[in-house]
């Protein structure tokens, strides 16, 4: 949809934007390792943001936000002063948004509310040497919701 409406608008595929590896868990049923997320998040929760879902194979969250950061800010820095869309799955979300929002962190990235096809906006502020500063705006915005934060 967004193609046919701005045909003209320059589209990349930005790979480490993929969604959190869940290593051992990949392809799960949740039933069957509720009780493994529900540790990894009270662990989470308590700021033990380097364990890795589904052990080393899968991703932390400090995994997730070094990758996200470092290829949002490239992404963004070519493009002062532009709107720009990204579309992304919800770990890279929630830890992009808890790691930029004064008073949550990323240990609090559990309490971002995200629902499928959720728009969030935020704003980024790009100085003379690259580096930028994140703004969050609105957060996991639907059709007839209000913005929240």
């Amino acid at each position: 949809l967004v193609a046919q409406r701005f045909p003209a608008a320059r589209r990349v595929r930005v790979k480490e934007l993929h969604e959190m590896k869940y290593g051992d868990l990949e392809g799960a049923r949740i039933a069957d390792v509720r009780s493994d997320m529900i540790s990894l998040s009270q662990s989470w929760r308590q700021g033990s943001l380097q364990e890795r879902v589904g052990g080393e194979r899968g991703e932390s969250p400090e995994d997730v936000i070094k990758r996200v950061l470092a290829s949002v800010r490239q992404v963004l820095q070519g493009e002062i002063g532009q709107s720009v869309l990204l579309v992304c799955h919800s770990w890279v979300n929630k830890t992009l948004i808890a790691s930029v929002t004064p008073g949550l962190g990323l240990h609090k990235l559990l309490d971002v509310p995200q629902r499928n096809c959720a728009v969030n906006v935020l704003d980024y502020s790009c100085g003379e040497d690259g580096e930028g500063e994140f703004r969050v705006l609105a957060v996991d915005l639907v059709a007839g919701s209000r913005a929240r934060i």
